[in-house]
């Protein structure tokens, strides 16, 4: 029997999606699809910041791969807006992963965490747009806090709080070709592993765990991984970084039987690992997958 969704509750904080900028979406979703994930239809983003206000468009638009535990999401950018300045900002630097969202329960406990730690975090952003669904258009709300956007150098982070999470993940879009389940952990290339740790630890409110040159930080759902570029190429033998910090690989939990069985049908090139089965960048928008059985990749016990 399939296991129910379960979302954060009291103090929980879970990895909660994945975020790869692209600068266009048609080539883009069919690479995604070519590795076996479902992707729901094209959402172009407009949203309501206030109960009730008109909407505006925010200047990008996604299609996400929704799985059971957790989310990828295809971002790319339309118009001239400041949000969508931000996006190719980013896409400058690289294509690829540079969104990392948590999720939580209580945005003004978050909020106020933030703010004491030094974080600076923009108010409390409460949001409420329509989404595409195979019931037709539904309103997604829910509440958003993050630091400015710009002003963490690894990726946009940002802590989101579902209220309609039935609507976010509804149950036509969490079967996948690849037998993908769960987005378990992100590897993160930086030039200063202690600083970039302890600032995840404060955003997270988990604590940064030393493994030797790497930082490793547990959630109550996935995990965070900071290591240098050289750990990086022990644990990603031939990993090209094009710039740093670089969000560099997202471990999938998965049927990995069904993955590689979908991977031969659709020629999708990869190879295995002691992680699991390991998809290189090139295929995958500028993110490198690791597909695997188990709970955790890249030496977590």
């Amino acid at each position: 029997m399939t296991a129910a969704l379960r979302f954060p509750n009291g103090d929980e904080i879970f990895l909660d999606h994945a975020g790869i900028f692209v600068p266009e979406f048609e080539a883009s979703a069919a690479a995604l699809e070519r590795l076996g994930f479902r992707l729901t239809p094209l959402a172009i983003h407009e949203s309501a910041l206030t109960p009730g206000a008109p909407l505006t468009r925010l200047g990008t638009a996604n299609r996400c791969a929704m799985l059971r535990e957790g989310y990828l999401e295809m971002l790319g950018p339309l118009g001239d807006t400041p949000m969508a300045r931000h996006v190719r900002r980013r896409l400058a630097r690289y294509a690829g992963l540079h969104l990392i969202a948590f999720s939580a329960c209580d945005p003004e406990r978050w909020h106020a965490l933030l703010t004491a730690r030094g974080l600076r975090p923009d108010p409390v952003a409460r949001i409420q747009r329509p989404t595409p669904t195979p019931a037709g258009p539904q309103v997604v709300r829910g509440s958003i806090v993050r630091p400015p956007v710009d002003s963490w150098p690894e990726a946009r982070v940002q802590t989101v709080f579902h209220e309609t999470p039935e609507i976010m993940w509804p149950a036509a879009y969490l079967g996948h070709a690849n037998g993908a389940e769960a987005l378990t952990s992100m590897l993160i290339v930086v030039e200063d592993v202690a600083s970039a740790a302890d600032r995840f630890a404060a955003l997270t409110d988990r604590k940064a765990v030393v493994e030797g040159r790497r930082r490793r930080i547990a959630l109550d759902r996935g995990s965070l991984l900071l290591v240098e570029a050289s750990e990086a190429s022990t644990l990603l033998p031939g990993l090209l970084v094009p710039a740093l910090p670089f969000c560099a690989a997202i471990a999938i939990r998965s049927d990995t039987g069904a993955s590689a069985a979908h991977f031969e049908r659709s020629n999708v090139p990869y190879a295995k690992t002691p992680d699991g089965l390991r998809i290189e960048a090139s295929h995958g928008l500028g993110a490198t997958f690791v597909f695997h059985d188990g709970a955790s990749v890249w030496g977590a016990g």
